[in-house]
């Protein structure tokens, strides 16, 4: 709601109309302290688990209206700029698949 499209905003699902990116990395500045360790982390609770994959799912399908996440760099898990379908099948296969391990936060 920044007024920004969300193609070409640098820090998608927060509020910065001035897209300030000050170490011109790609991300804005409102982007960068909220992802720590990890990226998959989506309900900022404890650990990479089930419930994160829930809110993955709730977000992109199932509650038209629910949040989005805390933190977007979290759920880029496939460091796209974009959270969709692709994130999520990161996730699961993560999970429960022994697929790779999420991309650390940058």
């Amino acid at each position: 709601n920044d007024g920004i499209c969300e193609s070409i905003d640098n820090c998608p699902g927060y509020y910065n109309p001035t897209q300030t990116d000050s170490d011109l990395n790609g991300w804005g500045d409102v982007c960068h302290d909220c992802c720590v360790g990890i990226r998959g982390n989506i309900d900022n609770l404890a650990t990479i688990d089930i419930a994160d994959l829930v809110y993955y799912v709730d977000y992109m399908f199932l509650i038209p209206h629910s949040p989005q996440p805390p933190c977007f760099k979290e759920a880029d898990m496939v460091v796209d700029g974009e959270i969709d379908i692709a994130d999520l099948v990161f996730l699961v296969e993560f999970q429960f698949s022994s697929g790779p391990p999420p991309p650390d936060c940058f």
